[in-house]
């Protein structure tokens, strides 16, 4: 029997994505960090750190929950202009 080899591509990054970039991106300039600061504190490149807060790359569950406890903030913070717009979309049904 003959096992095929199939290559996973990694899945593109997304709205979600986009908003948690967003949202990291938001919070850093107000908390004053640099990309290159908050690159450090989390061992990425600040490349990587900008391509999250382009919504170019996605991030991992751990990424993020490093990156809230360094802000200081909750993890659903950044999701909250999801649940926001998701409650404008129910409010016109």
């Amino acid at each position: 029997m003959k096992v095929s080899k199939t290559r996973h591509l990694p899945r593109k990054p997304n709205y979600v994505d986009c908003a948690i970039g967003q949202a990291i991106h938001d919070i850093r300039v107000e908390k004053g960090l640099s990309l290159r600061s908050l690159a450090n504190a989390v061992s990425v490149s600040y490349q990587q750190i900008q391509k999250y807060e382009a919504g170019e790359n996605r991030i991992t569950a751990h990424r993020l929950y490093q990156i809230c406890q360094l802000f200081d903030v909750p993890i659903e913070s950044m999701f909250a202009e999801l649940t926001s717009a998701k409650r404008a979309l129910r409010s016109k049904i």
